[in-house]
C-alpha cells in the first residue's frame, strides 16, 4: 500500500518479489469514482493472498465499520469491489 486516505496517490501496489518492481497498482480513487458514497481507509486484516495465489483481498472500512471488500485477480489484474 502507498499513501493514505485523502491523498490522490493512495493505492494498493503489488510488487514482484524478485525484482521489487511494481507489477500492478490500483488507486483507491477508482473505487471512489464508481462508489462515491464509500470513503474509507483500507487494510488487509483477514485478507491478503488466497492459498492458491490467484486473488488478493483487502477491505475498506470507516472506523469499525467494514464498507466493502476489494478482490484483485492476479491472472488478468481485474478488480472487483464487493459491498458489505
Amino acid at each position: 500500500m502507498k499513501g493514505y486516505l485523502g491523498k490522490e496517490y493512495y493505492a494498493i501496489v503489488i510488487k514482484d518479489i524478485k525484482t521489487l518492481e511494481d507489477v500492478f497498482t490500483f488507486p483507491i480513487l477508482e473505487i471512489e469514482k464508481k462508489n462515491s458514497d464509500i470513503a474509507g481507509d483500507m487494510n488487509f486484516e483477514g485478507g491478503g493472498w488466497t492459498r492458491d495465489g490467484r486473488y488478493f483481498w483487502a477491505n475498506i472500512h470507516d472506523g469499525a465499520n467494514t464498507l466493502g471488500f476489494i478482490r484483485i485477480d492476479s491472472q488478468d489484474w481485474s478488480v472487483d469491489f464487493l459491498r458489505s
